[in-house]
């Protein structure tokens, strides 16, 4: 066997191990319960198709609610209103620390969690929502989730978790009880 029919059937078994790797790696990601995504797809894009699912692709069009100042939701707050505060931030970064009362529901956990806190949510008079900070899209993506539910009196908190530690400087350690 010369050098070259060596190399050639080198290079044919690393092809089909390639192809072998290929294929299971396919088989496996299909047999999970949540496969990953084969293509990329923008995170509005997917947090859309959640909300598609969740209700049946039959979504109702309606007007995104106000922004809310930090003194309006602290007096909303001392008022204990019937206002849910969502933070939609990623569970990690809610478990460190959250405005007191707040739940979490953040965007990659949407569809997840949302069904849960469905009932909550309806029967709130109003539903604020908050991210990190002013440069924070979930915010916005996450309430337009909402109102596309059918869910109506969104608010936005635009200045986040960021400007509640700026002014307030009182927050919820874990998740609450």
């Amino acid at each position: 066997m010369t050098q070259k029919d060596k190399l050639f059937q080198d290079m044919t078994w690393g092809l089909v191990m390639a192809v072998f790797s290929l294929v299971c790696g396919l088989a496996i990601n299909f047999l999970r319960e949540k496969p990953l995504p084969l293509k990329y797809e923008d995170k509005s894009v997917r947090l859309d198709a959640a909300v598609a699912r969740l209700n049946g692709e039959n979504l109702s069009v309606s007007q995104l609610g106000k922004t809310v100042t930090s003194g309006e939701l602290e007096a909303l707050l001392q008022q204990k209103a019937n206002v849910i505060l969502l933070d939609v931030r990623p569970d990690l970064f809610y478990e460190d620390s959250h405005i007191p009362g707040a739940l979490n529901l953040s965007r990659e956990d949407f569809e997840e969690k949302y069904p849960s806190m469905a009932s909550k949510l309806i029967q709130a008079d109003r539903v604020i929502v908050y991210c990190a900070g002013d440069y924070c899209e979930e915010a916005e993506m996450v309430a337009e989730a909402l109102r596309k539910l059918g869910h109506k009196n969104l608010s936005i908190y635009p200045g986040g978790w960021a400007e509640w530690q700026r002014r307030k400087k009182d927050f919820s350690p874990g998740r609450p009880s």
